[in-house]
């Protein structure tokens, strides 16, 4: 079972993994689960893209200034 919040981006229009997939990850009550409704496994459409991009600039901005690397 998952203990960290973890996001998932599955393509509606994936050639690749089952649509099945959506389903069994949003079984997972730490899982966040994105459908990309315009690409499939090996393209992204721009809106889907820009989405993409948008939530990992948001996840990185959570992470706290204090970090150090």
């Amino acid at each position: 079972m998952l203990s960290t919040p973890c996001w998932a981006f599955q393509s509606t229009k994936d050639e690749m993994v089952a649509k099945s997939s959506i389903k069994y990850l949003k079984k997972h009550s730490k899982m966040t689960v994105n459908e990309l409704k315009n690409s499939g496994h090996y393209y992204y459409r721009d809106d889907d893209l820009n989405f993409v991009k948008n939530k990992f600039k948001d996840m990185i901005e959570r992470i706290p200034s204090d970090n150090e690397f």
